[in-house]
């Protein structure tokens, strides 16, 4: 029972953190929407297309996964199992394969072109190599619709890591803050290359403040260069 909860927690967490992130960006949000939770079946022939077989998932509890819409996005929130085994992990991938492939007969269509599923590892697997292999695993597998794997760290940093696990999907917004996180050298090479170097600070300063008129970013970027040369 004490497993279950913690689960519970962790699905509910990375719900929690995905509203918050979507709201501060503006988007509208449609939480634990029937057609994720409890889809039902609209079409055999969808559904065998989508598969290869036409079964419902078996052992589906209300408090077995979160869902929720974002703007045109569905988003399904499920638990992968306590340990990284190959067996336990591709039982749990089919069944919520299966379950994704029943959810997009029965959502509307506004959300059935880009449905995600999110399988969230147990509490603390974020450093564990064997994970990690499991994530990069499963993350490759583009049946029926895109996966993605949070892996979380432990219970002091949940809320950190959660939103951390945010910046990796479609709510992330890098150009918002370029040099806040660290994965700014990727997103922001330019910035991370003129560290230390004066005249090319000044010239990305030049080119983030200046107006769309070209011929003006130019006489700029040319007179800050003639100030660095010997006289």
């Amino acid at each position: 029972m004490a497993r279950k909860k913690i689960e519970q927690n962790l699905l509910l967490a990375l719900h929690d953190a995905m509203v918050s992130q979507a709201k501060a960006i503006g988007l509208e949000t449609i939480s634990r929407p029937a057609a994720l939770q409890s889809p039902r079946q609209r079409s055999k022939t969808v559904l065998r297309e989508l598969t290869g077989q036409i079964s419902e998932p078996r052992d589906f509890s209300m408090g077995d996964l979160e869902s929720l819409y974002v703007d045109h996005h569905a988003i399904l929130i499920a638990p992968l199992p306590v340990a990284p085994s190959s067996n336990g992990v591709d039982e749990c991938l089919a069944r919520w394969i299966n379950h994704s492939a029943i959810a997009l007969t029965d959502v509307p269509a506004e959300y059935r072109n880009d449905l995600n599923l999110i399988l969230v590892g147990p509490l603390g697997s974020a450093q564990n190599q064997s994970w990690r292999e499991v994530m990069m695993r499963v993350e490759r597998d583009e049946a029926v619709c895109r996966k993605m794997v949070w892996l979380p760290d432990s219970a002091a940093k949940l809320t950190t890591s959660a939103e951390e696990f945010c910046e990796r999907t479609f709510l992330a917004r890098p150009w918002r803050t370029l040099r806040h996180s660290a994965v700014s050298p990727v997103i922001d090479p330019l910035g991370t290359m003129a560290a230390g170097d004066a005249l090319a600070e000044e010239w990305l300063a030049l080119i983030n403040s200046q107006s769309d008129e070209i011929d003006d970013l130019v006489k700029s970027l040319v007179e800050s260069f003639r100030k660095t040369q010997p006289s």
